[in-house]
């Protein structure tokens, strides 16, 4: 049992191994494993790279490391262990967390860029105003102010936001792990590719479909991807409509034909 525990993967930053919705994935890089979301949320470092075909989600292995010697010197909000590398974007508050830690301590995502600082970059995270009880220091600013959590910029001074940060193409104020995946695509240009082959294979799926050529999977496929479009309830609808009319235009017809066999007499 012990060689199993310590052959287990767990991540340098909040020195966990499970993968939940909190943390995302787990993966790892060389002598480097992290969550992507601890990774995403840790304040000095930023994604260089390509996520999409990348173990440590667009990360370089160099500056986790050098986030990790940071982290070292830094104790968590919550649960007091050192390692706490996602750090509030108030310039007033110092507190650091693990990411785990400031989502169990009600972190929330941000969705109107009003509610607190947003750089176009990644999501924040807001936590909600609280007052510690057990804090000393007797700063009731401090203790009320929110927490926000910048996954892109750093809280310190001594980091700038990243020269290239003007050419992401869309700002997310959303958390989910979709908005963070089409805004990483967007970063490497990968975006336009990616739809470009989704429309190819969509047309090759629905030649199938329509030639009668199609597999079982093929038509589990193409009514999951019709589904997901949001599209079937509209598709029905104008079928509908278009059967209807086809009712109707065949009534006419009848009717004409009705008509035309009484002058004939037939």
């Amino acid at each position: 049992m012990e060689s199993g525990s310590q052959n287990k993967i767990i991540c340098v930053l909040c020195k966990k191994s499970d993968e939940t919705e909190v943390t995302g994935p787990l993966s790892s890089k060389e002598s480097i494993s992290a969550h992507q979301n601890c990774l995403l949320y840790a304040s000095a470092i930023i994604c260089n790279i390509s996520p999409t075909y990348d173990d440590l989600f667009g990360f370089e292995v160099e500056d986790v490391k050098k986030e990790l010697r940071r982290g070292r010197r830094l104790s968590c909000h919550r649960c007091k262990k050192i390692g706490a590398t996602a750090g509030c974007d108030e310039k007033r508050c110092k507190r650091s967390y693990h990411y785990p830690c400031a989502i169990e301590d009600h972190a929330r995502t941000i969705e109107d860029p009003s509610a607190g600082s947003v750089d176009g970059e990644r999501p924040d995270l807001k936590m909600p105003e609280k007052r510690d009880s057990d804090s000393s220091s007797g700063s009731s600013e401090m203790e009320e102010s929110p927490v926000v959590l910048d996954s892109g910029v750093s809280s310190s001074p001594a980091r700038p936001a990243p020269a290239d940060a003007s050419d992401v193409g869309a700002t997310v104020n959303s958390g989910s792990s979709a908005a963070i995946f089409w805004t990483r695509c967007n970063e490497a240009m990968w975006t336009k590719e990616i739809f470009s082959d989704l429309v190819s294979q969509l047309s090759s799926l629905g030649e199938r479909v329509q030639s009668q050529e199609a597999s079982q999977q093929d038509y589990d496929v193409a009514l999951k991807v019709l589904g997901a479009s949001g599209r079937l309830p509209c598709i029905v609808s104008k079928l509908e409509k278009d059967l209807e009319k086809q009712k109707q235009d065949l009534q006419r017809k009848k009717a004409a034909l009705r008509d035309a066999k009484a002058v004939l007499g037939v």
